[in-house]
């Protein structure tokens, strides 16, 4: 009789434990699931279970694709890289595609030490077959401080960092090409391109970063409007070159009202005001009106004229 006590204890500790493991193996799954809009957050979920599983050759290839990949060594037309949590096998042929700043590349601008971002299918080995490869030039975000002939120094923090400048260098303004004219002290910048013998950065691309400030209208004196957000206020300056929006519509300055929440995009002057290049007017939501329901007519009762 104790034996048979003894074996239904037994299974049913055994169903605890089972249960137990099944509960926290959900809970670990749920800790993991990341939200819908973050790929990175899914691949690295992937990563996780992957490794718990020991399904290695899934884990490699799935965190590879569109993740960014540090060149470890080149071996013909097979590339090996640092992922974030393995060394991926990257397999080129004649159809892989290699892009750098925006232009045609190729293998042969792919070192030691270079980022890259591939693109491909995974082979049953882990390795990844890749269709193409997005080349991630050095880069640097800061404040130009300083701009002088063949080069500009940006600021970040405490730190600066010497731009070399060339004929070969674009000039954007966010995404529209634009001159030289368009960097100027003050202005916040990113820059891509390639590194010299002295580890000097070689600007491929200067894309200017305009400020952006969001605020209610408090008050508009004349070209100048102020924008406040609790305690906070901001002048901004505005021109002949200032764009009005509302959406995607065009409107004109004087659509613009004290009351109105609005983004602004320029650049910070020497004051701490903006000049305004476009000043976006935010549209408020539809509101829902509900429909109204009609009163039915009574029907008159029978033998009632």
């Amino acid at each position: 009789m104790r034996k048979r006590h003894y074996g239904i204890l037994a299974a049913v500790g055994l169903t605890i434990i089972i249960s137990a493991f099944t509960v926290a193996s959900v809970a670990s799954a749920q800790r993991l699931t990341p939200t819908p809009q973050s790929p990175v957050n899914i691949l690295r979920a992937v990563a996780k279970v992957a490794r718990r599983l020991g399904n290695t050759a899934i884990l490699q290839a799935q965190m590879a694709q569109g993740a960014d990949l540090h060149v470890l060594s080149i071996n013909g037309q097979t590339i090996y890289a640092q992922g974030k949590a393995a060394i991926i096998k990257v397999v080129t042929d004649e159809k892989t595609t290699f892009q750098l700043a925006g232009q045609p590349a190729s293998l042969k601008d792919i070192s030691v030490g270079t980022e890259i971002r591939v693109k491909g299918q995974r082979r049953d080995d882990g390795s990844l077959a890749a269709t193409s490869v997005q080349i991630i030039p050095p880069h640097a975000r800061g404040q130009v401080s300083n701009i002088s002939q063949g080069s500009l120094t940006l600021k970040q923090g405490s730190q600066t960092q010497v731009v070399q400048l060339t004929s070969n260098t674009s000039y954007y303004l966010k995404n529209q090409k634009a001159s030289a004219d368009v960097v100027k002290a003050g202005r916040t910048v990113e820059v891509a391109g390639t590194l010299t013998t002295d580890g000097t950065l070689s600007a491929l691309v200067v894309r200017v970063q305009p400020d952006r400030a969001a605020g209610r209208v408090s008050s508009i004196s004349g070209s100048t409007i102020t924008l406040s957000h609790g305690v906070w206020t901001l002048p901004v300056a505005t021109d002949a070159n200032t764009t009005y929006l509302r959406g995607q519509e065009k409107v004109a300055a004087t659509d613009i009202k004290v009351g109105d929440n609005v983004t602004v995009e320029g650049f910070k002057n020497a004051d701490g005001s903006i000049t305004a290049a476009t000043i976006h007017l935010t549209v408020p939501p539809t509101k829902r009106v509900p429909k109204q329901q009609s009163t039915p007519t009574p029907t008159p009762a029978s033998g009632q004229s």
